[in-house]
């Protein structure tokens, strides 16, 4: 060969290792690949919790506001109660004294109502009558008493029910 084949050959051959991939140059495209594709992966997998926590934000902000709501509903009633307002005094709160004879329970009933400030309603009670001498005792106690002491007309024991239904009460006959 001639002197200046060589360095032409050399220059050529140079050329072409420089321009084509070595091993170690593909190994390493190699992993620059798989290292963007796991960068990829775990953008994918960060947006995916990121939005799972958005969407837990929100139930939990929701549930809150749910309880805060409740809990206010209740203070409220609460305060009503206590106040004797809307719904009347509580059954346990105040104190009576009542004073029955032979009365009929609807009168009975319209006075305690009327004492108390609570919503009573009798059904059914046409034709019963009550005696009782009560001092400083509960509504509840009063009616208590009063739905187990009604007498029909013939002088013959009849037993009352009462419930507490919504800020009311409810008088009947079983």
């Amino acid at each position: 060969m001639s002197r200046t084949l060589i360095p032409a050959a050399l220059l050529v051959g140079g050329l072409a290792l420089a321009l084509a991939p070595s091993g170690g140059a593909q190994q390493a495209d190699r992993e620059v690949q798989a290292l963007r594709r796991e960068v990829e992966a775990l953008r994918q997998e960060k947006n995916r919790l990121q939005d799972e926590n958005i969407a837990l934000a929100r139930r939990f902000d929701l549930e809150r506001k749910r309880a805060m709501d409740e809990r206010d509903g209740l203070l409220q009633k609460i305060a009503r109660l206590e106040a004797g307002g809307e719904g009347g005094a509580p059954l346990d709160r105040l104190r009576v004294t009542l004073s029955f004879d032979d009365t009929p329970v609807d009168d009975a009933l319209s006075f305690l109502r009327d004492v108390t400030n609570i919503p009573i309603e009798g059904d059914g009670l046409e034709g019963l009558a009550v005696s009782l001498r009560l001092r400083d005792l509960s509504p509840r106690a009063a009616l208590s008493l009063l739905a187990t002491n009604a007498r029909d007309a013939k002088g013959g024991w009849v037993e009352l029910r009462w419930r507490e239904v919504d800020d009311r009460v409810e008088v009947r006959r079983p």
